[in-house]
């Protein structure tokens, strides 16, 4: 023991001991302390075995907590990125909560997400009800326009009767009595027909199927076209009719002459209804001028009996009239502004309306056409091409043209043989479309008018049929003779092979320009 104090091993009674020293500082006493390793390496087990102890509970405590942490904070953030998720794929259940456990900011989180889940839920009830009542809206829509167009048929077949056999009537020896019945049965006629065409035109606007066309054609002969209509009528109520255009105004433009007629026989119409005694004005001035466009202005000014201010913003809506009455004087659909309002949109124009309670109207518009480019026939080609035409109608006038009628309908075949007849011209008939091809077995026609719905077999199959069978031979002419009148239904006949397309009720003019024309 060297120093004043340390720590000695040895062995003591065959056993390793450990023997601490501390020597004293005052007298010669050693303080001796002998401990056996053993006994230490005893203790040391005990603490050893007492940590582990510890440890293993303190970590069953930490699993324990971590686990209650991860169930309060971690399952419901986990959960709801799930079913976030799921929105995303569109296979959440719409009905599925979070459950709201606690007060802090996770149960805020749940109760958040329960409401946006509710929200999304009633947003996906209210686009299921939309996208229901769409498609019921489509299916109405779709049966409405299938119901017009069957009407279309329906109506138009036996007005087809009723103009025809007017027409007949009209040619044969009347009193003056009934010339003037006739005439006012035939007036009558017209107007059902054009009440007829103004709904149809209605329900081609609404399924977006009116058309515009772009072709050639003079405006001052429009417009006199459109008042000459009219001219009778006002001549019985003593209402002066005139029409200024501007010089300015080209002769020759590009659009719809048709549509354009209409729009003006609806103003000058309604100018003549509602007008007593005075005159009626049209005029047309150019808007503005381009280089290949021009924006035209129309003016329907009349001396009537004016409208309300209040009631003016009616007028262009369908059905609608400002006077509402069912005892009101002038009568009416109240379609024809709101056909013309959409028809001068489609040609890039608006509507204006002024008016003064017992001073008149006027109702005037603007519409774009194009300024045709191409310079029109010198006037010897012209009268070339006329000569041409007086010689070939000269050598066709000894021809008797054949003729095959296809017509399922009595009536309808009666009146077009009567019409014939009366021109010197003979046809054969077909009730159906199989009785036409067995007639073309035998007999070889020039011009054939064909019926389109009929039992059997359908004007549409026949045609086909006939262009099959006449590859290479003679081209039979077809005419398509139907009360199939909506937008599409040419176009459906001229796909079926047919040359061209009448509707009922028959213009016999137009009937015998097609016979002329073989």
């Amino acid at each position: 023991m060297n120093q004043s104090r340390g720590t000695i091993t040895e062995k003591i009674d065959d056993r390793d001991s450990t023997v601490l020293y501390d020597k004293s500082n005052k007298n010669s006493f050693v303080l001796m302390g002998i401990t056996p390793n053993q006994v230490i390496l005893d203790k040391i087990n005990v603490i050893k075995i007492s940590t582990i102890i510890v440890l293993i509970v303190c970590l069953i405590l930490i699993i324990t907590i971590a686990r209650l942490i991860s169930q309060s904070f971690i399952v419901p953030i986990k959960k709801i990125t799930h079913y976030f998720e799921e929105i995303q794929d569109g296979t959440i259940d719409y009905n599925v909560r979070m459950k709201v456990s606690s007060a802090d900011e996770i149960g805020d989180l749940c109760l958040w997400f329960n409401t946006f889940i509710e929200n999304q839920e009633l947003k996906r009830k209210t686009e299921k009800e939309l996208l229901i009542a769409k498609e019921m809206a489509e299916a109405a829509n779709i049966a409405k326009s299938q119901f017009l167009a069957n009407m279309s048929h329906e109506i138009r077949t036996p007005m087809n009767g009723i103009f025809g056999f007017l027409e007949l009537l009209s040619i044969t020896r009347l009193t003056i009595e009934q010339k003037d019945y006739v005439h006012e049965a035939k007036s009558a006629s017209g107007v059902l027909q054009y009440i007829i065409n103004d709904i149809l035109d209605f329900s081609k606007i609404e399924v977006g199927k009116l058309a515009i066309e772009k072709i050639d054609f003079d405006i001052a002969l429009i417009v006199a076209s459109a008042m000459s209509v009219l001219l009778p009528k006002a001549r019985t109520k003593n209402i002066l009719l005139h029409t200024i255009i501007d010089p300015k105004v080209p002769k020759v433009v590009v659009g719809d002459p048709t549509r354009l007629k209409q729009i003006l026989n609806n103003l000058v119409s309604n100018a003549v209804k509602f007008t007593e005694n005075g005159d009626i004005s049209v005029s047309v001035d150019v808007n503005e001028q381009f280089d290949n466009e021009v924006v035209i202005v129309f003016k329907v000014k009349d001396t009537g009996v004016g409208i309300k201010e209040e009631d003016i913003s009616k007028l262009c809506q369908p059905f609608i009239q400002a006077d509402a009455s069912t005892t009101r004087k002038f009568g009416g659909t109240g379609l024809g502004l709101a056909i013309s309002k959409e028809l001068i949109k489609m040609m890039d124009g608006d509507l204006f309306i002024e008016s003064k309670i017992g001073e008149g109207s006027t109702f005037s518009f603007t519409a774009k056409f194009q300024i045709p480019q191409k310079e029109n026939l010198q006037e010897k080609e012209i009268i070339d091409i006329e000569e041409v035409i007086i010689s070939e109608a000269q050598e066709k006038s000894n021809i008797k043209p054949r003729i095959l009628l296809v017509e399922d309908n009595a009536i309808n075949r009666k009146i077009v043989i009567k019409i014939l007849r009366n021109k010197q011209v003979e046809c054969d008939i077909a009730v159906d479309g199989s009785e036409a091809l067995k007639a073309l077995e035998v007999k070889e026609y020039d011009i054939i008018f064909m019926d389109c719905q009929m039992p059997i077999m359908n004007g549409f199959e026949t045609s086909m049929k006939i262009r099959e069978q006449e590859a290479g031979k003679k081209h039979t002419r077809i005419i398509a003779m139907t009360a199939n009148a909506m937008e599409g239904d040419k176009e459906k006949c001229l796909a079926a092979g047919m040359d061209d397309y009448m509707s009922k009720p028959l213009n016999f003019e137009l009937l015998f320009k097609m016979i002329d024309g073989i």
